[in-house]
C-alpha cells in the first residue's frame, strides 16, 4: 500500500497512550482446536496447536506531566498437524512495538498518542494472513464536572499485505465518548464512532446480464458506530455494551447495517480461582442481494466475528506462577455464500511473571 511504509516509518517517531505495568510476562501454552484451518463442516479438521507469548514493558520517563512507556510483544504458534495431508507443519510469528505517552495539560484535561508497529508472518496457514501494520491513535481526555468525562480520538492504521490472495488497507477513524460515573462501582458510556476504510481492490457493480463486474475505482467504506456501555463493579464484574453499525459501501454487496451485542462478566470464585465470562454476538442485514456467480474474494477479507463465547478459570499459584484454562466457541459470518464456519478450543497455560 502506498502509505503503509509511511505510517509504519512515522510511528517510530510518534508516542501513545500509558500501557500496563512495567516487567516481563511469558505465557506457555496448549490448546486443542476442532477446526484448526477454520473449514467448512465437511472438510474441517482438528489438531493441537502450541503457543508462546513474550510481553515487555517498562517506563522510560516518568514526570509529574506526563509518562513516557515502551512495550513489546512477541507470539509463536506452532500447529502439530499439517494443512496438507503430505505436507510440513505450519507456523504463525508476530511481533508488535508499541510506543506510548499521556501528558497532562491541564488539571482537567491530558493528551494521549498511542501508536503500534506489527508484523505477523505465516507459513503453511491458509486461514491465516501476513501483514505489516502501522497505527497511531491521538486523542483529549478531559473531566467536565463531577462523575463526568469525556474523550476524542483519532485513529490512522495502514495494514500492508504480505500475501497476494489479501488486499491493503487503510482506516481512518474519529470518535468521541462520554462517560458518568454515578458512583465509585457503577460507570456509563455513550460513544460514537467514524471510520473511513479504503481497500486497494476494485469495487463491484451490478452488469446487464445479473453478474457483477470490477471496475476501475477502487473499493470504498465509510462506518458510523453508536456504542452504548454500562459497568457495574461489587463482588462480581458487569461490563455489557450494545452497538448500531451502519455501513456505506460503493462497492455493490457491501453496505449493511449491524447490531453487536457484548457482555463481560468476572468474579472471583473459590479457593483463590478467578472466573471470566465473555460473550459477543453480532447480527448483519446487507442491503444487497449478491448473485451467485461473485467474482474471488479471500475468506478474510469479508470474514466477521458473529458469535464468540468463551469461558475462563485462572489461579495465581505463587507471586509469579499462574495457571489458566479456557473454552471458546466461535462462530464466523461472510459476504460469501457457503463460507461461515465454527469452532471449538480448549486451552491450558502457564503464565509467569518474572
Amino acid at each position: 500500500m502506498r502509505w503503509g511504509r509511511i505510517y509504519v516509518l512515522l510511528g517510530l517517531l510518534f508516542l501513545g497512550r500509558p500501557l500496563p505495568s512495567p516487567g516481563l510476562q511469558a505465557s506457555f501454552g496448549l490448546e486443542y482446536d476442532d477446526n484448526l484451518f477454520e473449514k467448512i463442516a465437511e472438510s474441517k479438521r482438528s489438531g493441537w496447536v502450541n503457543r508462546l507469548f513474550l510481553s515487555l514493558s517498562t517506563r522510560l520517563l516518568e514526570t509529574k506531566r506526563g509518562v513516557l512507556q515502551l512495550r513489546h510483544q512477541w507470539g509463536a504458534k506452532r500447529f502439530w498437524k499439517s494443512e496438507e495431508v503430505q505436507g510440513a507443519s505450519g507456523d504463525v510469528v508476530a511481533s508488535q512495538l508499541q510506543i506510548a505517552v499521556v501528558a497532562q495539560l491541564h488539571e482537567r484535561l491530558s493528551l494521549f498518542c498511542d501508536n503500534e508497529v506489527k508484523i505477523k508472518n505465516v507459513q503453511r496457514i491458509s486461514s491465516e494472513e501476513s501483514y505489516l501494520r502501522g497505527g497511531l491513535k491521538l486523542g483529549l481526555s478531559g473531566r467536565l464536572g463531577k462523575g463526568v468525562s469525556a474523550e476524542l480520538r483519532l485513529r490512522r492504521s495502514s495494514d500492508d499485505a504480505r500475501d497476494t490472495s489479501m488486499v491493503d488497507v487503510a482506516v481512518n477513524g474519529l470518535g468521541m465518548e462520554l462517560a458518568y460515573e454515578y458512583r465509585r462501582n457503577v460507570q456509563a458510556r455513550l460513544g460514537l464512532k467514524w471510520h473511513w476504510i479504503d481497500y486497494e481492490r476494485p469495487i463491484l457493480q451490478m452488469a446487464p446480464v445479473d453478474s457483477l463486474d470490477p471496475r476501475i475505482e477502487d473499493q470504498a467504506d465509510r462506518m458510523r458506530e453508536l456504542v452504548a456501555g454500562v459497568q457495574f463493579y461489587r463482588s462480581i464484574l458487569v461490563h455489557a455494551s450494545y452497538a448500531l453499525l451502519e455501513n456505506d459501501s460503493n462497492s455493490v454487496g457491501f453496505s449493511y447495517r449491524a447490531h453487536r451485542l457484548q457482555l463481560l462478566v468476572g468474579r472471583n470464585l473459590y479457593h483463590q480461582v478467578d472466573g471470566q465470562f465473555y460473550l459477543t454476538l453480532q447480527r448483519r442485514r446487507y442491503r444487497e442481494e449478491l448473485p451467485q456467480s461473485l467474482p474471488q474474494i479471500t475468506a478474510e477479507e469479508s470474514d466477521y466475528e458473529q458469535m464468540l463465547l468463551s469461558f475462563k478459570f485462572s489461579r495465581q499459584l505463587t507471586s509469579h506462577y499462574g495457571l489458566s484454562t479456557q473454552y471458546k466457541r466461535s462462530r464466523n459470518g461472510s459476504r460469501q455464500a457457503g463460507a461461515s464456519f465454527h469452532k471449538n478450543i480448549f486451552s491450558l497455560a502457564l503464565d509467569i511473571n518474572f
